[in-house]
């Protein structure tokens, strides 16, 4: 970042397990950590939602999952937080990675496995409205099972599946099930997503890593 002319904002994995206690969303928790990104549409949309007034390309892994071509609105609320490690919130316009990118960049991290025995983490979440708790409850599950053997060789398995029932608003209010420019609701759907990763470390500082997802 020394070499980028640009401000750098940066959330670790405190911050988004913080986050990750009140909502999944991680354009939720973009609205809530990043200054100048706009507050979220808590829809399976962000088609209205935008950084300093502008576009945010999104990418994971250093991959571009949206362009201007192709610019798939909801790509952020379908990103498991449970798998990121931090964000990294670029400010400004920039090239680098396509054109785009004029409000700024957004790269989501995932987590890589640690020394030691494999590790199995468990995630799981239900919430509700008040208003009417059993149509509204919304249930989510993550598992994450992660390792290194001595070879070199580290692998991280992800899978998470969430849904939702029925919303209210503050007046305990039914909202309408696609409120957002036809691009779907915050109601009713059901979402899942796999996330697998395969590294190799070798000649003391190279690596080739295979990242595949499912969504």
């Amino acid at each position: 970042t020394a070499e980028t002319p640009q401000s750098v904002q940066v959330i670790d994995r405190t911050e988004i397990e913080q986050q990750l206690k009140f909502n999944s969303n991680a354009a939720a928790a973009l609205g809530k950590l990043v200054p100048g990104y706009s507050m979220s549409t808590q829809t399976v949309s962000s088609a209205s939602e935008n950084y300093r007034g502008r576009d945010l390309p999104v990418m994971i892994d250093g991959v571009p999952m949206n362009t201007p071509l192709r610019d798939v609105s909801r790509i952020l609320s379908l990103i498991d937080l449970n798998t990121v490690e931090r964000i990294e919130v670029v400010a400004g316009a920039s090239s680098l990675y396509g054109a785009g990118a004029t409000g700024g960049t957004v790269n989501f991290i995932t987590r890589t496995a640690a020394e030691g025995r494999p590790r199995v983490t468990v995630n799981t979440a239900i919430r509700s409205f008040t208003r009417n708790i059993g149509r509204s409850l919304a249930p989510e599950a993550s598992v994450t099972v992660s390792g290194k053997v001595p070879a070199g060789v580290d692998y991280l398995f992800s899978g998470q599946i969430r849904g939702a029932g029925r919303t209210y608003d503050g007046a305990g209010r039914e909202l309408p099930s696609d409120g957002l420019l036809g691009q779907g609701g915050g109601d009713r759907y059901k979402a899942g997503n796999l996330l697998a990763k395969l590294g190799y470390d070798f000649a003391g500082c190279k690596r080739i890593e295979l990242n595949a997802s499912w969504i």
